[in-house]
């Protein structure tokens, strides 16, 4: 998506494409395990209590190619917070891991990987004042690659314990 409201970052063709920045064909549960091995906590009851959404930080890094040069970005430059008329403010995200209900991994199930507003189904939420409002989020037309772009998106899981942030998953997705 290159313009328009936006309530996620990352899905699969299983989520809410038409709502989000990225689409991915990446499986949540290879994320999930991905992180999980490399001791990621997330919250398991997160669909209980969606206003504490509690869970690791992560970096989320994009990178792509335009016109012969390499591109990097943080996700947080290519979203406007319109309320602000600025972009997102620059912060780590929350690893929560998604749940499971049922028998069935949420993420997988719907597809949202990386949730703008508070999603206890994704993988990832924002933890930003305005998570609950679905209607401030804009895309940040001067800074987002076009259509269909390869986009290597890279999950960087900040490890409290020592300063070193840990690589988890870099992952091809496109728009």
């Amino acid at each position: 998506m290159t313009q328009g409201s936006l309530e996620y970052l990352l899905v699969t063709d299983k989520g809410k494409v038409h709502e989000s920045l990225l689409r991915t064909d990446v499986e949540p549960y290879h994320i999930h395990l991905a992180m999980l091995f490399l001791g990621a906590h997330g919250n398991t009851n997160v669909l209980a209590n969606t206003n504490s959404l509690a869970g690791d930080s992560i970096t989320i890094e994009l990178a792509w190619m335009s016109n012969g040069r390499a591109l990097k970005a943080r996700a947080e430059d290519l979203i406007l917070n319109s309320d602000k008329g600025k972009p997102m403010t620059l912060g780590p995200w929350t690893y929560t891991g998604s749940a499971v209900v049922a028998g069935r991994f949420i993420a997988q199930a719907e597809g949202n990987l990386a949730s703008i507003i508070i999603d206890g189904g994704a993988l990832i939420n924002n933890p930003r004042p305005g998570k609950e409002n679905d209607e401030i989020w804009q895309v940040k037309t001067d800074a987002t690659p076009p259509i269909n772009s390869p986009i290597v998106v890279t999950l960087r899981l900040e490890s409290p314990a020592s300063q070193n942030p840990r690589t988890t998953q870099s992952a091809p997705a496109g728009k």
